[in-house]
């Protein structure tokens, strides 16, 4: 019997604390310190979406790698170096390291489709990067689209690792 491995759950918990400080300013709205907070939500939530996925990698790849332990593992943990932003184009060639090819079009769920997740993945990377090199970012920074925001992601992660789940016929598990 192989044994399980642990998938890890997304932690929105520091993006959801900004969100709070944010709504404590509700009566600020369109001040600099509230665009602030918005700006910072965006970065926080792209930053969280990137560090999740990797994690999901490496357990994925623990999976796909079982005879990789030790100092193998980590040696194949550092060749993977900087993959990049969450984008699905990043995301897609990350796993297709080990395999699993076009990924961002079989995690999918209901009304969302792989279009669907490229286009939103595709937006929260473009205001990311253009809050991160001090630029306008594209769509709107309102407290109510970042909350879809996080709820796409949220969803989204889910939905990742219920696929892995099912095609590792329980060996991958969420923790």
């Amino acid at each position: 019997m192989l044994p399980r491995i642990e998938l890890p759950a997304i932690n929105l918990a520091p993006l959801n604390e900004l969100i709070d400080a944010r709504r404590s300013q509700w009566g600020q709205i369109g001040t600099p310190q509230t665009l602030a907070l918005n700006k910072s939500c965006i970065l926080i939530l792209s930053a969280l979406l990137q560090g999740y996925i990797e994690e999901v990698f490496f357990a994925v790849s623990s999976y796909m790698l079982m005879h990789l332990a030790g100092d193998d593992l980590e040696t194949y943990k550092q060749s993977i170096g900087n993959w990049g932003n969450p984008n699905a184009q990043n995301i897609d060639r990350l796993f297709t390291r080990i395999g699993v090819t076009n990924l961002i079009d079989k995690v999918t769920w209901q009304r969302t489709d792989g279009s669907k997740i490229r286009r939103r993945l595709q937006l929260l990377n473009e205001q990311r990067n253009a809050i991160a090199h001090g630029k306008t970012p594209k769509g709107s920074l309102k407290l109510e689209q970042i909350e879809r925001m996080r709820d796409f992601v949220e969803q989204f992660s889910i939905n990742l690792n219920r696929y892995f789940t099912r095609r590792s016929k329980g060996v991958l598990s969420v923790r």
